[in-house]
């Protein structure tokens, strides 16, 4: 369970509105009522299962072992729109990075030069980014 929240009818809204803001995964929900007739209030405690349409994409970036630095970017969408402040695996060549998106729904990650002039010339290298379950990977040709 990631997350436990308590709903109540007058402090946080309709139940759509709280399900729509929980994060993809597993979650328990305790929803507490009561009958407007008497004083007794009512427990009842759910597990459910969150999903949303994600569209996650990759920028295709030039990777050249010469180079400073390299900056790769990934936009994540949940529900058709931008989504900020989620946390985004990424893995270039085997490393692991994580990044947040900002308002724009963008998250970055800055490879550095020592680890570009490992790299290998004419061998493509692979770099990918999830969210949850959902990834989208990209093959490059590493370059002089």
């Amino acid at each position: 369970d990631n997350d436990y929240y308590s709903y109540q009818r007058f402090n946080y809204g309709s139940m759509t509105e709280i399900i729509s803001r929980l994060d993809v995964g597993r979650h328990r929900i305790t929803v507490s009522y009561s009958d407007d007739s008497s004083n007794l209030f009512y427990s009842a405690t759910y597990k459910l299962w969150v999903k949303h349409d994600i569209k996650l994409s990759l920028k295709k970036v030039k990777v050249k072992k010469s180079a400073k630095k390299l900056t790769i970017k990934a936009t994540l969408k949940v529900d058709g729109k931008l989504a900020k402040n989620k946390k985004l695996k990424f893995k270039f060549n085997g490393k692991k990075y994580t990044a947040k998106t900002n308002k724009k729904g963008v998250a970055k990650i800055t490879i550095k030069k020592k680890i570009l002039k490992k790299l290998k010339k004419g061998k493509k290298v692979k770099y990918e980014v999830s969210y949850g379950k959902h990834k989208a990977t990209k093959k490059v040709k590493v370059k002089k």
